[in-house]
């Protein structure tokens, strides 16, 4: 504990120096500037101008030097996809994106799967399979207006089982 007490004060040496130096030439200043502003009003106005400004001076030259942050303002356009080949679009580029950064896992988040966007973006049109609300249809998955349809199902291939996963777009989203 005296060690420790004995380095406190060695610590506060350089503090007491300074102070004890600001001080006395502090004063010789002062005294100065108040003697030759003495006589009239005009360089008493100045003195104490003079005055303000080199306590003001010395506050700016010793406040922190905290660096300025720098933030880059961008703007930000959201856009709701229109069609079902849109969103097969942002749902691969998405998981590749994530796939390039670990985007999600940094965030603690489960990674995008890109498997069925590419499975669908990569398969022939004969083995794409397209129902809007319960009924087959042969437009191209890339033109189907998703705020037009209650539900839309797509299976690629011939599926050999009921299906698996089914992803249903509500109006308007």
């Amino acid at each position: 504990m005296a060690l420790a007490v004995g380095q406190m004060l060695i610590l506060a040496l350089p503090l007491a120096g300074t102070a004890y130096l600001l001080y006395i030439q502090g004063a010789r200043l002062l005294r100065a500037g108040w003697n030759w502003s003495k006589p009239t009003r005009l360089r008493r106005v100045a003195g104490s101008l003079v005055t303000v400004g080199a306590i003001v001076l010395a506050a700016v030259l010793w406040a922190p030097q905290i660096p300025a942050k720098v933030v880059e303002l961008s703007a930000i356009h959201a856009h709701v996809p229109d069609t079902l080949g849109q969103v097969v679009d942002i749902r691969h580029y998405t998981a590749l994106w994530d796939a390039q950064g670990n985007l999600a896992a940094s965030k603690g988040m489960s990674p995008v799967d890109g498997a069925f966007p590419d499975a669908l973006r990569t398969a022939t049109p004969s083995a794409i399979h397209i129902y809007v609300n319960g009924r087959p249809t042969h437009a191209p998955y890339r033109d189907i207006v998703l705020a037009a349809h209650a539900l839309i199902t797509v299976e690629i291939g011939r599926p050999l089982k009921p299906v698996t996963a089914r992803y249903t777009f509500v109006r308007g989203q």
